[in-house]
């Protein structure tokens, strides 16, 4: 073989490498979780880049559905971060929210396991949301070529006995600025108690179980101005028959 053959091997080699290196981040096509459940949902894909690097993942996803409350590596996954930094958890309303994560332990794996996404439900009965990859950034340049696949999660009661209601109707005002009121409703006779968490899963606020009776009630919520940054945070009103969540919006 001429050395001009070898040469030219050697790049068509190297070009079908980087062909099949080609970064991706698709996630599973449906997923079917029961109402005021969590899921672990893996994220599978290509990373070409290996440490140190610094991988930027960016999803969109429907937060009047589902709520994404964090994201884990592993050993065996391309990013190696136990609890990957979640850069941005925002939410602009129902329909429209963005979750963004990055790390700076990565390995190189192709159609492998990139992450694990922690996800809740928070609506009722057969309601549908989606998880949807827009971007990858690696040192900070977005990358070409690549391919993202977002998939559906399907929310059900059907492996409950029954299906029972409890709401948080609205809060007013929302956003706030000293104190806001939520509107909620009971189905069946309860206990209920009310968490407060920011968007990085941190609580700020968990009120001791009261029984409640069937009917509509309200809930009060005034932090001390000092201790509450203005963002965006949820509430989840736990029964004993699972849990329900509400976002808001704090303003000072």
């Amino acid at each position: 073989m001429t050395h001009y053959a070898i040469h030219a091997a050697f790049i068509f080699l190297v070009t079908s490498l980087w062909a099949t290196a080609a970064e991706s981040v698709v996630l599973p096509a449906e997923t079917t979780l029961r109402a005021a459940r969590s899921v672990t949902m893996s994220v599978r894909g290509t990373i070409s880049a290996s440490s140190p690097s610094t991988v930027r993942i960016e999803f969109t996803y429907t937060p009047g559905s589902l709520r994404i409350r964090g994201a884990h590596g592993s050993a065996s996954s391309a990013l190696r971060c136990p609890d990957l930094r979640i850069v941005e958890n925002t939410i602009t309303d129902r329909t429209n929210g963005r979750f963004v994560i990055e790390c700076s332990d990565v390995q190189a794996l192709t159609d492998s396991l990139l992450c694990v996404l922690d996800v809740d439900a928070l609506k009722g009965a057969d309601s549908v949301g989606t998880i949807t990859p827009t971007s990858i950034s690696i040192n900070g340049t977005p990358a070409s070529d690549v391919r993202l696949e977002g998939g559906k999660v399907l929310i059900t009661d059907a492996a409950y006995g029954t299906v029972t209601t409890q709401t948080i109707v609205e809060n007013y005002p929302n956003p706030f600025k000293e104190s806001t009121t939520f509107t909620y409703t009971i189905g069946e006779t309860t206990d209920v108690s009310f968490a407060v968490f920011d968007i990085y899963g941190r609580q700020y606020l968990v009120t001791e179980p009261e029984p409640r009776t069937p009917g509509t009630y309200s809930f009060t919520f005034a932090p001390p101005i000092w201790e509450f940054a203005s963002g965006t945070f949820l509430l989840e009103m736990k029964t004993n028959n699972g849990a329900v969540f509400h976002s808001f919006v704090r303003m000072k």
